[in-house]
């Protein structure tokens, strides 16, 4: 029952205010460092500190998973080499963003910011030299939080919008899907669950189940054992992080 009000919780939220709540697969984030690049994908300086809604970050992120959509760790978005000359351990996680910043580019061609960012990559504007002495790039490289912009474009790479949300949404029609508890739906379902800051915790969750914890039920994993789908769970999380903001965001407050 508390999930299923969280959950409706947040679609009143955007009902209400709109624009104002992190459209489904995003959330409001500060990038502390963008890289502006022309529409041809060459670097050409850096600027600090845009907030925009970006796509949310990966729950429980470790080296094994995969990558933030079109934002992440300088290491990971600034750190690729493709031709073998400099093994990293963030290599492969380098390429796992390029090959999405690839497909995003084939599928939504007349996106110009997916295309200059495929660009980028493909001429390795990321080892320009202008780039490297520019003076912020020993903070830049430390960041866990950069993305791109294009001139003349309004927003981020990354920023909401249809294109890039409809591809979240199909990322997610490859989990697999059963009946979600929270909307009763059979959909796609996640594995993990997004967390969220309360107090001293600051990746704190209401639903999760360690891999191999001995809790499974009939051969299933992780989440499968509450099965909630990916729309369900994003909302109800989502709805935590606004609560528990409220004091700070007026926003979430109905009147």
């Amino acid at each position: 029952m508390i999930l299923k009000a969280l959950y409706n919780y947040y679609f009143r939220c955007r009902e209400i205010y709109g624009d104002q709540i992190p459209p489904l697969g995003f959330e409001r984030r500060t990038m502390e460092y963008v890289i502006l690049i022309s529409k041809e994908g060459v670097f050409k300086k850096v600027i600090t500190d845009q907030d925009s809604f970006v796509p949310r970050a990966t729950p429980n992120k470790t080296s094994g998973v995969e990558p933030n959509i079109l934002w992440d760790s300088a290491k990971y978005m600034l750190n690729y080499d493709d031709s073998g000359e400099i093994p990293n351990k963030y290599n492969d996680h380098c390429k796992s963003i390029v090959d999405i910043v690839c497909e995003l580019s084939s599928n939504y061609p007349d996106n110009n910011g997916f295309r200059a960012l495929n660009l980028f990559y493909s001429k390795k504007e990321y080892k320009n030299k202008k780039l490297l002495n520019d003076p912020l790039y020993p903070r830049i490289i430390q960041s866990k939080a950069i993305s791109f912009k294009v001139l003349g474009e309004i927003g981020l790479v990354c920023s909401y919008s249809e294109e890039l949300q409809s591809y979240i949404l199909k990322r997610n029609d490859n989990n697999p899907k059963e009946r979600c508890l929270i909307t009763g739906n059979k959909a796609s379902i996640v594995m993990t669950t997004g967390g969220f800051s309360l107090g001293m915790a600051n990746n704190g969750k209401v639903v999760s189940f360690q891999k191999d914890s001995g809790y499974d039920s009939q051969g299933k994993q992780q989440c499968a054992n509450a099965p909630m789908s990916t729309e369900a769970e994003f909302a109800y999380t989502q709805a935590l992080k606004m609560l528990s903001e409220s004091e700070r965001n007026s926003v979430i407050q109905f009147r």
